[in-house]
């Protein structure tokens, strides 16, 4: 028994029930950062697994939101559920973004000819 545990005893208090969380587990990953280690292999396969699993697990469809079809925010709301959009949510997803991707492209395509461009001497 651990020097807490005698303490709650003498006071008349049940001692702890709590174990410790076990390497391989989820909750063992969690252990290790509270106490500011790296997580063992054995807990991040196992947290990763677990993570796999509930990204992968059917959404319950009572939960869902209605998806809001033909709009940019449909599309997302279709990813989320891990479906493809609908051709109305992606047409919608791409008229809104498509002249940001557009201008970013443009933006790092300037920045690489100005980088490889050498300065007349």
């Amino acid at each position: 028994m651990s020097s807490y545990d005698e303490v709650m005893v003498s006071l008349g208090l049940e001692p702890s029930t709590s174990r410790e969380a076990q390497c391989g587990t989820p909750s063992g990953r969690n252990r290790h950062y509270r106490l500011g280690e790296k997580p063992c292999q054995e807990c991040a396969d196992a947290t990763a697994a677990y993570r796999r699993a509930r990204r992968a697990a059917p959404k319950d469809p009572s939960r869902l939101t209605p998806i809001d079809h033909g709009t940019s925010r449909g599309a997302r709301q279709h990813w989320d559920r891990n479906e493809s959009p609908c051709d109305a949510c992606r047409d919608a997803y791409n008229a809104e973004y498509r002249p940001a991707k557009r201008a970013d492209k443009r933006r790092r395509d300037a920045a690489k000819r100005a980088a490889t461009t050498t300065p007349a001497v």
